[in-house]
């Protein structure tokens, strides 16, 4: 076994899945030869400086050695770490011949999930780094201005107003434990992220209940598992099978792990409504309002469609919380910018008044 074989290979993001796809849908597609066009692709990944995918150039220059040696396409891909439901998928299309349509579908699919992601990721970047900006201002003042006022302050020994007082001693506290905030919030941000990347159970329910925010990410699964759901039974994956990965494609543990009780129970002869009516990991009306008799192409419209009510539903509630939190966030930092500004002058005017 060569150093290559042994070589592990992470798991591929959407983006990185979305890219692969496409080039070997327009490699079956064109009938050029999938080792070169691997090549290509590589080579363009790394001329393109994709920083955000280190691993996808060595994945696929090790997709296309796989390929060369003789190994299945299923099988390489497989091993060079490609997500499970494009697997299921391609097994399909390539038992039915049509791999190429399998591809092209796959890269549609994941790109509406990346848009999804893209909106949520926009929706909150504004009023973070409002709030981070907010912060760093307030922690210059704290500890260059501010001392210098209390110096003056204290020179003149008049009595200070409550509200110069209160800064002062708000101001105090955040120069003196200015490091150990900031690691506060490295360190929660940091564990926010690990449990993300981690998808943990407990956490992914405890957010459900979180106000706003547990209603975007319920949408934002339902709309992500019942796009995955309709990908799979389009490219006729076993109803059991596509049940889990759709779970596991909704990007939410709590859903991954009800989808995974439900495609066992569907497995072991339970009706396809009941199982998954009881797990709740897909959306009522596509259990109960979708005809499951009609042909996988028809059946994957409709599911499509409902999975684009829920995307709907995820941008309007996104837009509501953003109406919301860009005014208060503004309000907020205009309010702290402007009590400190008048705190630290409402002395210096009474000083002035006096000294005429």
């Amino acid at each position: 076994m060569t150093r290559d074989d042994n070589r592990a290979a992470g798991r591929w993001s959407r983006a990185a899945s979305e890219a692969v796809a496409t080039r070997l849908a327009e490699i079956t597609t064109g009938g050029v030869p999938a080792v070169p066009g691997l090549r290509a692709l590589a080579a363009e990944s790394v001329a393109a400086g994709r920083w955000r995918e280190p691993r996808l150039t060595e994945a696929l220059v090790s997709l296309a050695d796989r390929l060369e040696r003789g190994e299945s396409l299923s099988d390489a891909l497989a091993k060079a770490g490609a997500p499970e439901d494009f697997l299921a998928a391609l097994e399909c299309g390539l038992r039915a011949g049509r791999p190429e349509q399998t591809l092209a579908r796959y890269a549609n699919y994941t790109a509406g999930l990346s848009r999804l992601r893209g909106d949520l990721a926009v929706a909150v970047a504004y009023p973070t780094l409002m709030i981070a900006l907010t912060f760093t201002l307030l922690s210059v003042i704290a500890v260059t201005l501010v001392p210098q006022f209390r110096g003056m302050f204290t020179s003149f020994g008049s009595e200070l107003p409550l509200m110069t007082t209160v800064v002062l001693g708000g101001a105090e506290f955040l120069a003196g434990n200015l490091w150990w905030i900031s690691a506060g919030i490295a360190v929660f941000a940091a564990v926010s992220v690990m449990l993300k990347l981690s998808r943990n159970r407990v956490v992914s329910r405890l957010l459900r209940f979180v106000p706003v925010v547990g209603s975007i990410r319920h949408a934002a699964a339902m709309a992500r598992s019942t796009h995955a759901l309709a990908f799979l039974v389009e490219n006729a994956v076993p109803l059991p099978e596509a049940v889990r990965l759709a779970g596991k494609a909704s990007d939410d543990a709590f859903v991954a792990d009800r989808a995974a009780t439900a495609a066992g129970r569907i497995g072991s002869g339970v009706a396809f409504a009941d199982a998954v009516a009881d797990a709740r990991v897909f959306p009522p009306e596509a259990v109960r309002g979708c005809d499951w008799a009609r042909p996988p192409e028809e059946l994957a419209k409709s599911l499509h469609a409902i999975g684009d009510v829920h995307e709907t539903r995820v941008r309007t509630l996104t837009q509501l919380a953003i109406s919301f939190v860009e005014p208060a966030t503004l309000v907020l930092c205009g309010t702290l910018l402007s009590v400190t500004v008048i705190a630290m002058f409402t002395p210096l005017i009474k000083l002035l008044q006096c000294l005429s």
